[in-house]
């Protein structure tokens, strides 16, 4: 059973301590603090003490990494930064200028200390940051930087999705995904996080939801905007049959329905087709309106179709790439108003 409480501090940064009543009770004694300055030249110690019932105390373990859940911390003392034999963790700049070596071992730290009965009841996780002078001086929020769609759409386990997530800050920053408002755990081979980037190798149903990323340092948190993501769908037309609309005059507005659409998800493009290939070029008199339905706004002889061809309404669903359709439709031109003009002028 892990228990933990979050604690903010004055500038935003979070702490995480924990008083555990399981078997025994164990809490820290002596706590690290929130923030820590080290420069080049100089040795940081950072004590960390735990107490438990004596019966237990024995059994108490402490694991120091960089970034939580990261690589443990070496205990070599000639490691510029390791955990000596009372568990405290050292950092030793003594022989660093302020260089890219130097930079690498400030940064986000944290503590795990363990009551080693059966599944490790009794977890305490503490968090500090390690930074130096100059540091603080330009020290910078988090500020996200990268932009996202709103919605975001997949087809199958093929059509894998990745989301970068980019963001500026003095000390570095750190990132979470979360889905849904809760933060994602890697699957390996599924979903991937690394660093701010995640990575849906394998989308399914269970992958559908609200994502956004959070960007944290030792001065704030930042988040993106929330960007949702949903598996593409099209069904096929049910099979209709053909619908005579009657006989219009020459020069009348005749319109095709687009009738009982198959679900698509995102909006499908609309199409109309003479047949299953002949595809209808609108523009001018010939348009097709956002539900679907086409307009023959001066419908002409040559727009009655002969024999057993229809006209049918397509719907292409661009993610998926496919085309369904169906809802075949026939008409008739009348074409008196044509010979009663060609007496007149004769």
């Amino acid at each position: 059973m892990n228990v933990q409480c979050n604690v903010s501090n004055s500038i935003g940064y979070q702490l995480a301590d924990a008083f555990l009543n399981v078997i025994d009770q164990t809490k820290l004694d002596v706590r690290p603090q929130p923030k820590y300055v080290v420069d080049p030249g100089k040795v940081l110690e950072v004590p960390i003490m735990a107490v438990a019932d004596p019966l237990y105390h024995r059994l108490l373990t402490y694991r120091w990494s960089k970034v939580k859940g990261g690589q443990a911390v070496s205990k070599n003392p000639a490691d510029p930064v390791y955990v000596d034999v009372s568990n405290t963790l050292i950092i030793n700049a003594t022989g660093f200028d302020r260089d890219q070596a130097f930079l690498e071992i400030l940064g986000n730290y944290s503590c795990l200390v363990s009551m080693g009965l059966e599944k490790g009841e009794g977890d305490v996780v503490v968090y500090t940051h390690i930074s130096s002078d100059e540091e603080e001086a330009k020290a910078e929020p988090p500020k996200i930087n990268s932009g996202f769609l709103k919605k975001i759409f997949f087809w199958d386990v093929t059509d894998s999705k990745t989301l970068d997530c980019t963001a500026d800050g003095i000390p570095a920053v750190e990132y979470e995904w979360h889905r849904n408002g809760v933060k994602i755990v890697e699957q390996p081979g599924s979903v991937e996080v690394s660093g701010g980037r995640l990575q849906l190798l394998r989308p399914t149903l269970n992958d559908e939801g609200f994502y956004q990323c959070f960007a944290s340092n030792a001065h704030g948190k930042s988040m993106s905007t929330v960007v949702e993501i949903q598996k593409a769908q099209l069904l096929d037309y049910k099979t209709l049959p053909v619908a005579n609309i009657g006989t219009h005059d020459v020069g009348s507005h005749v319109t095709l329905t687009c009738r009982d659409q198959p679900m698509s998800v995102p909006t499908a493009v609309y199409d109309w087709f003479i047949g299953k290939s002949e595809a209808i070029i609108t523009g001018g008199r010939i348009v097709i309106d956002q539900v679907g339905d086409l307009h023959f706004i001066n419908v002409e002889m040559g727009d009655e179709l002969a024999g057993e061809k229809t006209y049918n309404c397509s719907l292409y669903n661009v993610v998926a790439q496919l085309r369904v359709s169906g809802s075949p439709t026939k008409f008739k031109v009348n074409p008196g108003m044509v010979s009663a003009q060609n007496r007149m002028r004769a």
